[in-house]
């Protein structure tokens, strides 16, 4: 559930004040805005690292394919169309094949992804779809594949998205499901789609007061 008051100082509202929200993100971004012993990873045909690059490697995340409004001051939490940061846990040795969520037997056979391990983010009710407005992701729709696989490289940096929803509905609870895309990740229809790692199901509630 994310929850807040908007409007005013962002002191109101006890623990859903919007400003407890962003020293969250603050907190968060820290490492993204300082970097330490990380590295301009150039990127070859299909969106990978280069061959010769070491798998020891920590990719830089460039901020700067973020828009401001999602990198600085409130986020959007004062006048209630929040920045929300969805960031992929680090699972060891896993890279993304392309396809769909697999419903029949997956082998290392197929082809990994050449760009991103894509997120489909979709209201989940005709309502919130009403209420939760114009959807935008930022930098892209989906993580990109340099910073996979993660093998426990000091100072890595995580990939995230970020969903700004720009016009929600205020006093009412808007239900999002999210979804990664991977041939090597559970279909829906599969009981550990919401259970094994990495879990390609992430689903949230938001209530802005």
């Amino acid at each position: 559930m994310i929850n807040f008051v908007h409007g005013g100082d962002g002191s109101s509202g006890g623990s859903a004040r919007w400003q407890y929200k962003v020293d969250q993100i603050n907190e968060f971004l820290e490492p993204y805005r300082r970097p330490v012993g990380v590295t301009h990873c150039p990127i070859v045909s299909g969106g990978r690292k280069a061959a010769n690059m070491s798998e020891d490697i920590s990719c830089n995340f460039d901020l700067n394919s973020v828009a401001k409004e999602c990198l600085s001051g409130d986020y959007g939490y004062k006048a209630g169309s929040p920045c929300i940061f969805i960031v992929f846990n680090n699972i060891e040795d896993w890279s993304p094949y392309s396809g769909t969520n697999k419903s029949t037997n997956f082998t290392t056979d197929d082809n990994l992804s050449d760009r991103f391990v894509n997120v489909e983010c979709n209201p989940e009710h005709s309502f919130d779809t009403e209420n939760a407005g114009p959807i935008e992701f930022m930098p892209y729709q989906g993580f990109s594949v340099m910073f996979f696989p993660y093998k426990g490289q000091k100072n890595y940096l995580s990939p995230f998205v970020v969903l700004k929803l720009a016009a929600p509905t205020h006093n009412v609870g808007i239900s999002i499901s999210c979804k990664l895309v991977a041939k090597n990740l559970y279909h829906e229809s599969d009981a550990r789609f919401r259970t094994e790692e990495p879990v390609p199901f992430i689903p949230f509630t938001v209530f802005i007061e």
